[in-house]
């Protein structure tokens, strides 16, 4: 069984290859075929990507914990899997039916029959990609190295076949491409592996927990689709623009926590299934400390470097981003610990209803605290709804696990290790007295937290899982000088 630390160094390559490849391909795309064909495409995609979400959604935390579960065990991994791909398949015809629907009666979409044809393929594809058995498996070096390959043909294809405006079609073509080559990939690579029994019943078994997931990811997903959208009517688009700039660098930096989370999930599921709760809590243990050691040098220098950041990715106009990234940037602590005992605690447990009661609160909370706050703060005010719905989460979140395991928050470690970089972020802060120019002052203050971590990681705080990889990249001899 690979480790975990291998797991996340393959799950990071292929929630990196994500933006890369969009940094790659997206200025190329924007200016070939301009904004409205752009818009044609994201319209149909947005659209079916809300349904392929419906059929879907639920099975990658279902799927994943089920497969992990049975692993070890060939006959009820054929039934486990059997059971959930009936599942997947009723749930995608659902989402076909109601697609068909929207279709007649959404005159924006019957606008474009050829694109969504071709949508409907990404559909089906995306439900025969199977990826839950894989990641159940934690086969992420299979995994990573099949979405490279894929995506770089993606980015390829487009270089090639995209040239002007009228090729939006032959460009929806290629995305839809990558899940019905991963989808075609996967069931060649896991032939002798996957093995279907026609006479099984279990899929019943599964209906429930898929649905409250997939309620629960709905409620979750508030955040960013509710919010946009309540902030840009109770507004305007400056404040959207304002609120998703500060978003972007956020989202770079959580994906990266998210992809260890992801290889947590089955690893977790298995042990629990094996009765092996010693193992489980140091897991628990082990993650937390993780998190902590990463987040809390992030979120000072981040909010030290946020006007850096800003007039970067966005320029000078978007000042306006400033305070609401400051605002944002604690939420890695608290999203990164709600991670955790969620999908490494309450998922394996499968208190799936407790979950998807929770998160219906937490998205109550996102609706009363965006008419109190988005039409007088704006961007601010969005920043402010989205702490308190994910704070009222991790409230709960801890409410139920107390009950559960006994596992606390490591409050004395957190304190410590914010008095620890408070020197750090006071340097950050008077840098901007020494260096005028932004590019300048953001690499350096990189860099100046960069060193900081690395000195306080290796000779004092020394968390296991961190420490291992500074060795990997430093010499140790170097670091001991």
């Amino acid at each position: 069984m690979p480790s975990l630390k291998t797991n996340f160094i393959y799950n990071f390559i292929l929630t990196g290859s994500n933006y890369l490849m969009a940094l790659a391909v997206f200025p190329y795309i924007s200016r070939v075929l301009g904004p409205e064909n752009v818009g044609i495409v994201n319209f149909v995609d947005s659209t079916i990507d809300y349904f392929i979400m419906l059929s879907t959604m639920g099975m990658m935390f279902v799927g994943v914990r089920e497969i992990a579960s049975a692993k070890n065990n060939p006959e009820r991994l054929s039934s486990t899997f059997s059971g959930l791909f009936i599942v997947n398949l009723i749930f995608t015809i659902l989402s076909l039916l109601a697609l068909g629907t929207a279709y007649i009666f959404i005159p924006a979409l019957s606008k474009y029959p050829e694109m969504v044809f071709i949508g409907v393929i990404k559909l089906i594809f995306k439900f025969l990609l199977i990826e839950w058995f894989f990641l159940g498996l934690e086969d992420f070096k299979y995994i990573s190295i099949r979405s490279l390959i894929i995506k770089l043909i993606f980015v390829i294809g487009v270089f090639v076949w995209v040239r002007q405006p009228s090729d939006y079609e032959k460009y929806y073509i290629l995305l839809v491409g990558i899940p019905v080559a991963g989808a075609i990939a996967n069931w060649e690579y896991g032939r002798k592996k996957i093995k279907f029994i026609f006479n099984n019943s279990s899929w019943k078994s599964y209906i429930r927990p898929f649905l409250y997931i997939t309620s629960y990811t709905l409620c979750v997903n508030m955040y960013n689709s509710f919010n946009v959208m309540f902030l840009g009517i109770a507004t305007n688009e400056t404040e959207v623009g304002y609120y998703t700039t500060a978003l972007k660098m956020f989202a770079v930096i959580i994906a990266s926590y998210y992809a260890f989370t992801g290889v947590a999930l089955p690893r977790m599921s298995a042990l629990l299934s094996e009765k092996n709760i010693d193992e489980f809590i140091k897991l628990i243990h082990r993650t937390t400390n993780t998190l902590i050691a990463l987040s809390i040098p992030i979120i000072i220098s981040g909010i030290c470097l946020a006007p850096q950041i800003i007039f970067i990715i966005g320029g000078p106009k978007f000042n306006g981003s400033i305070i609401p990234m400051i605002l944002i940037f604690p939420l890695l602590i608290i999203t990164g610990y709600n991670k955790i005992l969620i999908e490494q605690i309450m998922m394996p447990y499968k208190k799936d209803k407790i979950l998807m009661r929770n998160a219906a609160i937490s998205a109550i909370i996102t609706i009363v605290l965006n008419i109190l706050l988005a039409k007088s703060l704006g961007a601010v005010g969005t920043a402010i709804v989205w702490i308190g719905a994910e704070i009222t989460l991790l409230i709960l979140s801890m409410k139920t696990v107390v009950n559960l395991l006994p596992i606390k928050f490591p409050v004395y470690d957190l304190i410590k290790q914010v008095i620890i970089y408070i020197p750090m972020g006071i340097c950050l802060w008077y840098m901007g007295h020494l260096i005028n120019n932004n590019y300048i002052h953001f690499a350096a203050g990189a860099l100046f937290t960069a060193i900081y971590f690395i000195i306080i990681q290796y000779k004092y705080i020394k968390t296991p899982d961190v420490n291992n990889i500074i060795k990997k990249i430093i010499p140790v001899k170097s670091l001991r000088q």
